[in-house]
């Protein structure tokens, strides 16, 4: 059996190389790798390409492992088959199919009755489809981050068509959401951006020693696949109703944001919350571009544009103007075959310019984080900022101190609990202003997290904050 599997590995390579001239391969599908198949039996004609692997089957390609009692295909065509079904393993889950095809050539193939769970996602479908390396779910599915064996998961979403693109976003289309099997909305449209850790909200009730309750509840509805229309419905027991609105235009290298609604200024020496309203306000993003392929750099930025108003004092009103560009190295592990340690390093410029008595300021910014992962329980990480104030009627978005030094460090106890710890010191004053003690438990799709805020105040006092937040989330 090893000598067979020998062979089929050998001309499975020559396959793939066949497969780099097919003139539907995409680029990115070019470089195939070769498969290595071993079983109990094999059976390979060289002239054919026909094959036949019985008894503990296992196809490996790159990170993937396959495993299967039967499989049978042609090397030349690059086609498989798993009629009796097989598990599929990857560096992102794993899958069961009770039926399976798959062409490596041309990384397409079919799969029927499956389920499996992919990052934190578990996942029931009677049918996908791969299609150039993605997996598109087209006849329906399930899709839930809560394990529950003996009742409805916590949160799961259903949709009419799901495709997967790996380690990048999942498009989700006719898309219903339930809580513990009850139907609260549906969407036609949902994207989950990986990179970004977006994805379905769902409510979130907090207190706070400071503004009391709170509870809000996020909103998404997509007008077109690049549109988007949301509100952030928030009510306070001290503060009352400040809620947000917005539309995103969202495109490859940039996406542009209007934005109305009550954000948070900071707060006073006497600890009141201070509000201001962005009556309206623009803003373009521009996404991360890498400046040449050959160098490990790359850049973003924004400009934006808005009447912002304070709800405070003598309420005064300035039309905010505001641009950044910044550059950004590639994430740096000084050791070799090891990513324990990291170094992110980062500068760039700011300028703002207010029309209340026409002020305008600029700074330049660096920032970088080193950290360390000890092993899945610790972590812990040392950031620097350094950037100056540049407007004196707004705090929203404004450094704490022009020199900051960030120290923190986590403990998983398990992959439900979890303490972390920050401290925060002006490097100037060389003196802690703030610290953060936060402990989490999670319960299925419930978070549960507790936080206290110790601050030093300008004027010489200090004091204790607390705050409790239990959120229910699907992303």
């Amino acid at each position: 059996a090893e000598e067979t599997a020998a062979t089929i590995s050998e001309t499975s390579a020559k396959a793939a190389d066949a497969g780099k001239k097919n003139e539907k391969a995409t680029p990115d599908l070019q470089a195939a790798l070769p498969i290595v198949i071993t079983a109990d039996k094999a059976k390979y004609d060289s002239e054919s390409g026909d094959f036949e692997a019985t008894g503990n089957v296992q196809l490996v390609q790159g990170a993937q492992v396959i495993t299967a009692a039967h499989a049978y295909g042609n090397m030349q065509s690059g086609d498989l088959y798993l009629r009796e079904g097989a598990d599929i393993q990857d560096a992102t889950g794993h899958t069961h199919a009770g039926w399976a095809h798959y062409n490596f050539n041309s990384q397409s193939g079919e799969l029927r009755d499956l389920n499996g769970q992919s990052y934190a996602d578990h996942f029931v479908a009677p049918h996908a489809l791969i299609q150039d390396g993605n997996l598109v779910v087209d006849r329906g599915g399930t899709s839930t981050r809560c394990p529950a064996q003996y009742h409805p998961p916590c949160v799961s979403v259903e949709a009419r068509k799901f495709t997967v693109i790996p380690r990048v976003k999942m498009i989700a289309e006719g898309v219903k959401v339930f809580v513990r099997g009850t139907h609260v909305y549906s969407r036609d449209y949902w994207e989950n951006d990986f990179s970004e850790g977006g994805g379905i909200r769902m409510p979130r009730i907090r207190y706070s020693s400071d503004r009391g309750w709170a509870i809000d509840w996020p909103f998404e509805y997509d007008l077109s696949p690049k549109l988007k229309a949301w509100t952030n419905q928030i009510y306070y027991t001290k503060d009352h109703y400040r809620p947000i609105y917005g539309l995103n235009w969202k495109e490859k290298v940039f996406d542009v944001r209007f934005t109305s609604g009550w954000f948070d200024n900071g707060d006073d020496d006497f600890d009141n919350t201070r509000w201001f309203k962005k009556r309206m306000d623009y803003r373009i993003n521009l996404h991360p571009q890498r400046i040449d392929s050959r160098l490990p750099l790359s850049y973003n930025g924004y400009v934006s544009h808005g009447l912002w108003k304070q709800d405070y004092g003598a309420r005064q009103q300035s039309w905010h103007s505001e641009a950044a560009f910044y550059l950004l190295h590639d994430r740096i592990y000084p050791f070799v075959n090891s990513e324990k340690l990291y170094l992110d390093l980062g500068a760039g410029r700011r300028w703002v310019r207010e029309s209340l008595n026409d002020l305008s300021d600029h700074t330049n910014v660096y920032f970088g984080t080193l950290g360390y992962q000890f092993d899945e329980r610790w972590h812990t990480w040392a950031n620097y900022h350094q950037e100056h104030i540049t407007t004196q009627y707004f705090k929203y978005d404004q450094p704490d101190r022009y020199k900051m030094l960030n120290l923190g460090v986590r403990y998983n106890f398990d992959q439900n609990n979890w303490i972390s710890y920050l401290n925060r010191r002006d490097t100037e004053k060389n003196e802690t202003y703030q610290y953060y003690v936060t402990l989490g438990h999670r319960f299925c799709c419930w978070q549960l997290t507790g936080t206290l805020k110790h601050t030093n105040r300008s004027n010489g006092d200090h004091d204790d904050d607390y705050s409790v937040k239990l959120e229910l989330f699907f992303f």
